[in-house]
């Protein structure tokens, strides 16, 4: 017998090869085993069972796991993943797997699990304190489900955690994070794979574990940094959330107490609902700064909103560097030396220094206007002073942590981010 496998070791293909099986070998498709591989030994995973190959030279070292330790679930997600962000499909499928000991990886047992299946399922974004979102969700946890909270930090997960064991004491609730020990992991692991009763509050790679009967799905702040993998395989959590969601047919939650660019999108794209708690919001977006912000239209509605008692939130970001645009034929100017679009406040070009064009190469009209991320640009555009109590300037990765006193959230730079 044949078993064609993806090995661990990171290399830039999709390549499976084949290795002979030992005799009376009692192994399943998603076994661990070890194989020689360019001279070493390498963990690799079973992704088919054949009668005879051409290719298979080798007989398989080792089998560390008889049975499967990877469900078909994981299988589709890291095929998504591969898809989505071009990845290798064997180092993607192996970050799924935590660093256990050989011996650990045999000790993992494996059942026919058969999923559940959910005829209702909600997407919803989640407009509150974070208090209330957490409180939320558990009200929506029901007996013997998986459930994942997906948190940007450390901290965040350990104090979250201790909370809910005080208002929950009977659920079973555990964390997962590059803090908790491999014993910890092996357990939790274990745990999902028999589709035991679970809510993990944890970080991105909590979404790898593989869940049996996964119910809920919820994350924190979905445009934080924390959730961006620029390491092999390359991923972001927001979008691998989703794709279990589509998955498992499960609830999916975002929360936020003002919403990001990233839920805004998904909520104008009709992936998720709101879900307010006693707060009305009117989050206004203005796609082009000396477009829309200048429109005497939006100007009126703008100044109504300043004038009344409303609160002014207004998001970045917010730096030093300007596109140069003409007022007449709306062309973008780009430096004549490097082709680049980004300009000091003196009309100098980022990259080389170059000044900028004095005239528009399109139509050679001489009104050109700086279009800029600064905050004093927009003060003189809105006319707000630059100590109104009702006006609050935030960058995207700060807007979160604010309380969520703001009537009126405006987005000048939509389009650029």
């Amino acid at each position: 017998m044949i078993a064609s496998v993806v090995v661990k070791q990171k290399i830039n293909s999709n390549l499976v090869f084949d290795y002979r099986l030992p005799p009376d070998s009692k192994v399943q498709k998603y076994s661990v085993v070890e194989v020689d591989f360019s001279g070493k030994n390498t963990l690799a995973i079973i992704t088919d069972i054949k009668s005879s190959s051409t290719k298979a030279s080798k007989e398989i070292s080792k089998v560390i796991s008889t049975g499967p330790v990877f469900t078909n679930n994981q299988i589709t997600l890291a095929e998504k993943i591969c898809d989505y962000f071009i990845t290798p499909f064997g180092p993607t499928l192996f970050s799924f797997f935590p660093s256990f000991s050989k011996k650990a990886i045999a000790s993992i047992k494996s059942c026919d699990i058969k999923q559940k299946r959910f005829v209702d399922n909600k997407s919803e974004l989640l407009i509150m304190e974070f208090d209330q979102r957490v409180h939320y969700i558990f009200q929506n946890i029901t007996k013997d489900t998986q459930n994942i909270i997906l948190l940007p930090s450390v901290n965040k997960i350990r104090q979250t955690q201790k909370k809910i064991k005080r208002i929950y004491p009977h659920l079973p609730i555990f964390t997962w994070h590059s803090g908790i020990t491999p014993l910890e992991k092996r357990i939790i692991y274990q745990k999902c794979l028999t589709g035991q009763d679970l809510t993990i509050i944890g970080s991105r790679d909590t979404l790898f574990l593989p869940f049996a009967n996964l119910r809920n799905i919820y994350i924190d702040k979905p445009s934080s940094y924390s959730y961006f993998e620029d390491q092999m395989p390359h991923y972001n959590a927001y979008y691998v959330s989703r794709l279990l969601k589509s998955i498992f047919k499960c609830n999916f939650y975002v929360g936020e107490s003002t919403p990001s660019v990233t839920s805004y999108l998904s909520y104008r794209k009709k992936l998720l609902s709101i879900t307010q708690i006693k707060q009305n919001r009117n989050l206004q977006t203005y796609d082009d700064f000396h477009g829309d912000l200048k429109n005497p239209s939006t100007q009126k509605t703008l100044a109504a909103i300043l004038d009344s008692s409303s609160n002014i939130l207004i998001i970045g970001p917010f730096k030093n560097k300007f596109r140069i645009s003409c007022r007449d034929c709306k062309s973008e100017i780009i430096c004549n030396k490097c082709r680049g679009v980004f300009f000091s406040p003196q009309s100098q070009c980022l990259n080389c220094n170059t000044v900028a064009p004095l005239s528009c190469p399109s139509c050679s009209s001489a009104k050109t206007t700086l279009v800029g991320f600064s905050k004093k640009t927009i003060l003189d555009t809105l006319s707000i002073s630059e100590d109104s109590a009702k006006v609050t300037f935030a960058d995207l990765e700060e807007i979160d942590e604010l309380p969520p006193i703001f009537d009126c959230a405006l987005v000048p730079y939509f389009d650029s981010m």
